[in-house]
């Protein structure tokens, strides 16, 4: 066999290709470290591992996800819109002696969020709301008092409460929201935004079934720095739950000076009205003046909440 024969042979064909591969590899590696290199953001961030540059050849295809994953977050969509899978983590890379490893972690406004939470120990209100405060809110001629009045309870000038009402969707409880994000942000415990219809529900159970976690869970709820009752006049109205529950809480808060701020469809003489059909007139508006006398004056929400 002469060299013309090995040359043409399939032998010979197969080196030629392997060879072909490795050189179109090492360009694709070459292409792909020199796009590292001018990458500033992620080269800064890989030049705190200390990797040589044969290392970040030979994992050039974990680097090159890292820079993927990074420039993901660097326009992060917002927490609902996440891309990734899975949502909300992010690539972290360890050297560990030129060894690396790909971790995955949460992301920082998934971070964010989770504190923001902790904050709450009941947060009936969307998760996505979380991530609200008061400088976000549109402002409006009758908007504008309340947000002015949650400024100054937050700054410690004033603790009064809170009692927004007016028409469906514009705004009460979205608004209340952002307060006690707001308020939460700076407070040593945790707060309360709960859905009043819940609340007193649960309560008025366990003040029958549990009579030990009852008096915990009104401790709780009377002693925290802020309650939020949103939906206030849509819960199940009887002596019992206004006796039990609902009067002791607004009460026991009153005498603390603690702030409690109110969502409802209904003005405060309409709550009056309400409760006195079922526990009498000279209570319901031992309710009603109690409320008034902390809040001052009735926030009257118009209009539809447009949320920058």
């Amino acid at each position: 066999m002469d060299f013309k024969d090995v040359k043409e042979g399939k032998e010979f064909q197969q080196i030629q290709k392997a060879l072909r591969q490795d050189e179109d590899l090492s360009s694709i590696i070459e292409a792909a470290f020199k796009e590292l290199q001018d990458d500033a953001e992620v080269s800064a961030e890989l030049k705190k591992l200390s990797l040589t540059r044969k290392e970040v050849k030979d994992h050039i295809g974990m680097l090159r996800e890292f820079q993927k994953d990074f420039h993901v977050c660097a326009n992060c969509p917002g927490l609902e819109h996440c891309p990734k899978d899975p949502q909300h983590f992010r690539i972290d890379i360890t050297n560990e002696g030129g060894f690396l490893e790909r971790r995955y972690s949460p992301c920082q406004k998934r971070i964010a969020l989770l504190e923001a939470n902790s904050r709450y120990f009941i947060r009936d209100f969307d998760e996505e709301w979380l991530q609200r405060n008061l400088r976000m809110v549109d402002t409006t001629k009758d908007r504008n008092p309340a947000i002015l009045k949650m400024a100054g309870i937050i700054q410690g000038k004033n603790a009064d409460w809170l009692y927004l009402t007016g028409n469906l969707g514009s705004g009460r409880s979205y608004l209340l929201a952002c307060f006690a994000n707001d308020f939460a942000a700076d407070s040593k415990e945790a707060i309360a935004f709960a859905d009043t219809a819940s609340l007193v529900d649960r309560l008025r159970a366990l003040s029958i079934e549990d009579k030990a976690k009852f008096d915990k869970e009104m401790a709780k709820i009377t002693e925290c720095p802020l309650l939020i009752l949103d939906g206030f006049g849509d819960e199940y109205k009887s002596d019992f739950a206004f006796s039990t529950v609902l009067f002791p809480i607004l009460r026991e808060r009153a005498k603390r000076n603690l702030i409690t701020g109110f969502s409802s469809d209904f003005s405060l003489a309409q709550i009056e009205e309400m409760y006195s059909q079922k526990v009498g007139r000279p209570r319901a508006h031992q309710l009603s003046e109690l409320i008034s006398a902390k809040a001052k004056k009735e926030t009257i929400l118009k209009g539809l909440a447009i949320y920058q």
